[in-house]
């Protein structure tokens, strides 16, 4: 049974990894061999065929296309607020190296910058092994593309129109559905549920829509597996019979269960189901006709079927649910299906004033509360804002069950949105969207965390062979380090503790100040999961404070922990790079 979490992930066993510079709840990302900050070098040769696109209903008109790659439509027709800019087929993934004429680049350098990053790291996704669908929008277009396989046993690909369960991505749509009904004059946000919503106790029933809202409310984060099938009457009186508070009215405690009874506000307001009034309400007015639980039309859709390694997950509708969806412990929190265009129509929707005024947008992305270890991000309306030093705000949420994963970037000041959804949710799902947005937009990732480059095995013999980590401060920080790294990654509560503490005290302030400590904490975790079974094997020493740690399994797989530490009297973690 899954339970899904604000921010899970399946662990692939051989990943090579590196850190990402992301101001984002993120994990490591995937690198293929020497990768800096400023860019992936794409594999030289690849079989994969092109990628394949679905034209976006409401896009503008084409104009006419200029010489370009091969299959790579080109179109400058500028978007409008309400539609999508027009979408375009990325250069296909293979060894053809046509370019256009020199006359006509003139006129596509933004165009082919733009497809040249994105083609690029399609490539490298490629050569990675990545499973799932991309998409992104630019000022200029739309680039997408599927990768590996959304049913193994029958033969079928992911594609751009491939669907997924795109986890709790479904806290956008409750969120919009409350401002709307507020925006219609149905309710205010500020409302406490006791006025819609019978069975909770006293003080639950004082709790504010608006505090449902930010996760702020003191429900607890969840009360059940995803796959029970529980009704609402049923689970209300679970609510009912919960702790409460869970946690301190008023402080932001992420919470599943407070997303549900928004849910259910929406059916006692409208006397309906909750999927039946995001369909008519906001799905259909934005063109979304394959996003539900069970009411979205799929009838020639492919539903990606979840991997865990070797398992099969199945597909999302395939999992215990009642006729008309999931059970209240994953309704309205989670769990509804979605591809990658209907999530860009709904951004180009968000962009108008149609299906929310710009009231209830302001609602919807205002930085309501400060997000626990969000180092500057804050909670929103169903979305986490985070601004940049430069005053620009990235609008994002991510979601996941251990088995799919999907996460959603909205660069509202420069025009960028990545979707990105995977039926594997490995570290390379997890970090695809980070990746493609650094490449994106580089001024934004310039600074704060320190990335080394991975280093192969044969790479790390070319420095000093030593019999043990030196008696220095350097030494004696980085034989914690690497104890750290291979122990077995930890639930307690007491463990977990003590990992923030060794973050707060030995890891630098790059990655404290670009991350914060409880996600650093969260990716060393994944990297003991990554390295559980390895042991030391030999230690390369580069300087006097960077070391390439060669560790081993029995199976004699290896791998290589490439560390900087900054040159203070109390040496912290200050750049790594692991190549798996």
């Amino acid at each position: 049974m899954k339970q899904h979490t604000p921010n899970a992930a399946r662990h692939d066993s051989n990943p090579r990894l590196r850190l990402l510079s992301v101001p984002v709840l993120l994990s490591f990302a995937l690198a293929a061999g020497a990768c800096s900050s400023n860019g992936i070098t794409a594999p030289e040769t690849t079989t994969t065929a092109a990628p394949t696109s679905t034209p976006i209903t409401g896009a503008p008109p084409a104009s006419t296309p200029t010489s370009t790659a091969p299959d790579t439509v080109v179109d400058n027709t500028a978007s409008t607020d309400t539609s999508l800019a027009p979408e375009r087929t990325t250069p296909p993934i293979s060894t053809q190296t046509d370019q256009p004429d020199a006359d006509s680049q003139s006129d596509t350098d933004g165009e082919r910058a733009h497809a040249d990053i994105v083609a690029d790291f399609f490539a490298e996704l490629d050569a990675e092994n990545f499973t799932g669908t991309v998409m992104a929008t630019t000022p200029d277009g739309v680039y997408s593309a599927g990768f590996g396989a959304a049913d193994r046993s029958a033969g079928v690909d992911n594609d751009v129109d491939t669907v997924y369960d795109i986890g709790s991505l479904t806290k956008q749509f409750t969120a919009a559905a409350i401002v709307r009904l507020e925006m219609d004059g149905l309710l205010s946000v500020d409302d406490n549920i006791g006025q819609y919503v019978d069975g909770l106790t006293p003080e639950q029933s004082e709790i504010t829509l608006h505090q449902l809202l930010t996760h702020t409310s003191g429900v607890p984060h969840g009360l059940g597996p995803d796959d029970e099938v529980i009704g609402l009457a049923d689970y209300i009186e679970r609510v009912a019979n919960s702790e409460f508070p869970a946690s301190p009215v008023g402080e932001y405690a992420y919470s599943n269960v407070g997303y549900s009874l928004l849910g259910a506000v929406v059916e006692a307001v409208t006397g309906g189901s909750y999927e039946a009034y995001l369909r008519d309400a906001l799905f259909l007015p934005a063109g979304m006709l394959h996003t539900g639980y069970v009411l979205a039309d799929w009838t020639d859709a492919t539903i990606a079927v979840g991997y865990v390694g070797d398992e099969v997950f199945g597909r999302p509708n395939e999992q215990p649910w009642a006729v008309d969806g999931p059970g209240w412990n994953l309704r309205a929190n989670g769990g509804l299906l979605s591809t990658m265009p209907d999530l860009h129509r709904w951004d180009a929707a968000l962009r108008g004033d149609e299906i929310l005024d710009a009231d209830a947008k302001a609602k919807l992305f205002a930085p309501h509360v400060e997000v626990a270890g969000g180092d500057g991000a804050h909670s929103g309306y169903g979305w986490n804002v985070v601004p940049f030093d430069d005053g620009t705000t990235l609008i994002t949420h991510v979601g996941g069950n251990g088995v799919f994963f999907a996460d959603f970037y909205r660069f509202v000041d420069h025009g960028i949105t990545i979707s990105i959804a995977s039926n594997v949710a490995d570290p390379l799902a997890f970090d695809v969207g980070g990746g493609l947005a650094s490449m994106l937009l580089p001024e934004l990732f310039a600074d704060g965390v320190c990335e080394l480059d991975p280093t192969p095995v044969d790479a790390a013999a070319g420095f000093d062979l030593v019999a043990d980590f030196p008696d220095t401060p350097a030494g004696r920080a980085m034989d914690n380090w690497i104890q750290l790294v291979l122990s077995d990654s930890s639930s307690d509560a007491d463990d977990r503790s003590m990992l923030v503490d060794y973050v707060k005290q030995s890891i630098g302030d790059g990655f404290i100040d670009e991350l914060g400590s409880e996600t650093v904490a969260d990716m060393i975790t994944s990297l003991q999961d990554t390295l559980d079974g390895f042991d030391l094997d030999r230690i390369h020493q580069e300087d006097d404070t960077t070391f390439h740690v060669v560790v081993a399994d029995p199976d004699g797989n290896d791998a290589v922990i490439s560390t900087r530490l900054d040159a203070t009297s109390h040496p912290r973690v200050d750049c790594i790079g692991v190549f798996v």
